[in-house]
């Protein structure tokens, strides 16, 4: 097993939320494809990725047009969970920020869990010492303001549902804040639901200090929960 590595450059308008996890995603993607277990070949298997929580932190904010290095690497499967880490290097070879991930594996037609190694997704762990914290569960918080939100067909992804990008982009419109200008200290994200191509999203969100706790709801339950701390 071996750490994945990629160059990314900022984009000029500045690192937003939505393309940091762009960032995390493809890279998880490319070395899923590399061992194996790419969509295409989930998608034989009769199975997709889908992504539970995630956790972020960073020692700074990335600059506009600066160079990047994205790492990341599978941990052990545990509770039908696969844990992928994240490092994100600067041109110097600092560490800049780190993070970890939750994927499980879901059913295509049923859209339910299923254990990794009874559909054939094997994957070998890999531990360096560089491992990251693994997410944990958002207690619902108090908020004091909300919208409705209709999910748009340009949100989707190749499993038809909202891509998981794409909640960042709806927190920091819902609030107001953008990472691109202030920079992100810490992210909390949990997925609970998928939100399908015209669901309506009743969306909560308050803030403290500098710090944006975001709830997605829908009639089918609880969709997801963020939690943005910016500098």
């Amino acid at each position: 097993m071996y750490v994945y590595q990629e160059k990314r450059i900022v984009p000029q308008e500045g690192l937003s939320a939505q393309h940091l996890f762009w960032l995390l995603q493809e890279a998880s993607a490319a070395q899923s494809t590399e061992l194996g277990y790419g969509e295409a070949d989930m998608r034989a298997l009769g199975v997709m990725w889908v992504v539970i929580r995630y956790l972020v932190r960073s020692e700074r904010w990335p600059a506009a047009g600066e160079e990047l290095t994205v790492e990341t690497w599978p941990g052990q499967t545990r509770h039908g969970m696969c844990p992928r880490f994240y490092r994100v290097l600067d041109a110097d070879g600092s560490v800049i920020l780190t993070g970890s991930s939750l994927w499980a594996v879901v059913d295509r037609e049923t859209r339910q869990m299923a254990a990794p190694h009874e559909r054939g997704v094997d994957i070998e762990p890999l531990t360096n010492g560089n491992e990251a914290p693994l997410p944990g569960v958002i207690r619902r918080p108090i908020t004091d303001r909300e919208t409705l939100f209709t999910v748009p067909e340009e949100y989707l992804d190749g499993n038809g549902h909202m891509n998981n990008t794409r909640y960042f982009d709806l927190a920091e419109q819902c609030t107001g804040f953008c990472a691109a200008r202030r920079g992100l200290r810490e992210v909390t994200a949990e997925y609970l639901n998928e939100a399908l191509c015209g669901e309506q999203i009743r969306v909560h969100w308050g803030v403290e200090d500098s710090t944006c706790t975001v709830v997605g709801e829908s009639d089918a339950g609880h969709v997801f929960r963020m939690k943005l701390a910016y500098r």
